[in-house]
């Protein structure tokens, strides 16, 4: 695996097209444009949540363990802004995920 970088939403957001096609899992970027054709849910799948946090859909899913296991191939870096899920609804954050969150953004 490459050097992790860090990324802005903004420039996520940017990273959105299936030549340079990013998605956000967890707070960590992946860079999955050579995996687009293969997607077992096909290209729109991943065009649909494409630079932007793909967290939920990635949930909905329940993706297997190979499908977890295979995400690290794709692993480029980490979102350096808090998700806005975590602003808006604090309520889905649990007492054990809360302090790493916060430990992670001001630190």
């Amino acid at each position: 695996m490459a050097e992790q970088r860090e990324f802005s939403r903004a420039r996520l957001s940017s990273l959105a097209n299936k030549a340079n096609l990013h998605l956000l899992i967890h707070g960590k970027v992946y860079d999955v444009h050579t995996f687009v054709y293969d997607h077992p849910g096909g290209d729109l799948v991943l065009l649909g949540e494409g630079g932007k946090d793909a967290t939920k859909a990635w949930e909905d899913v329940q993706h297997s363990e190979e499908a977890k296991q295979l995400m690290k191939d794709y692993l480029v870096g980490y979102c350096t802004e808090i998700p806005q899920a975590s602003i808006s609804e604090p309520s889905q954050i649990t007492a054990i995920e809360k302090p790493r969150l916060i430990t992670r953004y001001i630190l």
